[in-house]
């Protein structure tokens, strides 16, 4: 049986960590979305939940570990996300539109609905952008205006972890620093981080060192990581599963087999990216019924 004690570091980017890092440590959690928005957001002034799973329960199915954020002016999820998925924008903007509405009643007035914010950092690459930090906000299509009213309403963030690249520590922001804790994998990171002598950040550190110092902390975090790494690989193997659908259908139709390989992976990339089934069928020049058959095979891999 794997001992955790073998492994030697847990990073803040395990969400079981993260979550109970910043759900624990308020101070901490209203740091960090400073960091990210600009907000004036008070520690004290927030009411802080956790979503789905309690950390005590780090092994179960669902993979989601969020957290909300509630002030007087302001809704906010904040996830770290460390697996791999084909919804994830219809997703994010799902839980956007769940929370923004969330406890709003039958006649109530539109106007107490709160401007509501997605925090979302990825231990992944996703976006086509090279940089790590992207900020989106409704825009006015062809004149490439933004209109504050619904700006304020709507605002989701990416922070893509792995795409920061750090030469000069001399000139790193607070959100950059936060980021190098986030991706630290060794106490000899962290090392480096304290360095900069940031009062909040070293705090950060302080808190990781002890969660990694605890049996029972490094055990939780074990078995969320364990979780994930399961997911991941059930992942993995429904998109095999669905290139050989492809490659199957595209023989059936005198298709070269690499070819097929492409048409499956481009099916894939287009989920990512939003596209419905019918207009993915459009751009492939497929049957609708074909697109699904790839696309079902994928999702019954478990069975």
């Amino acid at each position: 049986m794997y001992n955790v004690l073998n492994k030697e570091f847990f990073p803040a980017s395990n969400d079981w960590i993260f979550k109970t890092l910043y759900t624990k440590n308020p101070k901490l959690l209203a740091a960090l979305i400073r960091a990210v928005t600009g907000l004036d957001i008070s520690a004290d002034k927030m009411i802080v939940k956790t979503v789905e799973k309690s950390p005590d329960e780090p092994d179960g199915k669902a993979i989601r570990l969020d957290i909300e954020v509630e002030t007087a002016g302001e809704k906010i999820d904040i996830e770290m996300q460390v697996c791999k998925e084909l919804d994830f924008f219809q997703r994010t903007l799902y839980y956007w539109a769940r929370l923004f509405v969330n406890n709003f009643n039958s006649g109530e007035k539109y106007e107490e609905l709160k401007p509501t914010i997605c925090i979302n950092f990825l231990d992944c690459k996703l976006l086509k952008t090279d940089n790590f930090f992207s900020h989106y906000i409704p825009k006015e299509y062809e004149r490439n205006e933004i209109e504050d009213e619904l700006a304020k309403q709507f605002n989701i963030y990416f922070i893509e972890l792995p795409k920061l690249n750090i030469t000069d520590w001399s000139d790193i922001s607070e959100l950059e620093l936060w980021v190098k804790f986030l991706n630290a994998k060794s106490k000899e990171d962290l090392d480096m981080i304290e360095k900069a002598n940031n009062p909040i950040i070293n705090e950060a550190v302080s808190k990781l060192r002890d969660y990694n110092d605890d049996e029972r902390a490094r055990e939780l975090a074990f078995k969320r990581e364990r979780a994930i790494t399961d997911y991941n690989h059930r992942f993995e193997k429904g998109v095999e599963k669905g290139i050989e659908k492809g490659i199957a259908i595209g023989e059936a139709k005198g298709i070269a087999i690499g070819e097929a390989k492409g048409i499956a992976k481009s099916i894939e990339k287009l989920l990512v990216k939003g596209f419905s089934t019918q207009k993915i069928a459009d751009i492939l020049d497929m049957a609708v019924n074909e697109v699904e058959e790839i696309i079902n095979s994928n999702g019954n891999s478990d069975s």
